[in-house]
């Protein structure tokens, strides 16, 4: 359910023409680092994630080189991640 739920299953318009069966179409899927949550408990206080600076959030690396994006400039995924909804 909640958010995740509806980005597994939600249809979307795939951005730029792609299909991407991880992230369907949305260019971001929920951070490994934190399972989606935006953060963490550890030693009994809760952190916010690091990875995706508290959104839950990453890019889909399935995806990423097929829009012709290099996966190495790091300014152009965070100007990505900054356009995607919270």
């Amino acid at each position: 359910g909640g958010v995740w739920g509806a980005l597994r299953t939600a249809p979307r318009e795939p951005i730029g023409g792609i299909a991407c069966d991880e992230c369907r179409g949305s260019r971001a899927v929920p951070c490994p680092n934190c399972d989606g949550m935006g953060y963490y408990d550890t030693y009994g206080t809760t952190i916010n994630c690091k990875s995706c600076k508290g959104r839950g959030l990453v890019i889909c690396r399935t995806c990423f080189g097929s829009y012709g994006e290099d996966p190495y400039d790091l300014e152009n995924v965070r100007r990505i991640m900054a356009r995607l909804p919270d």
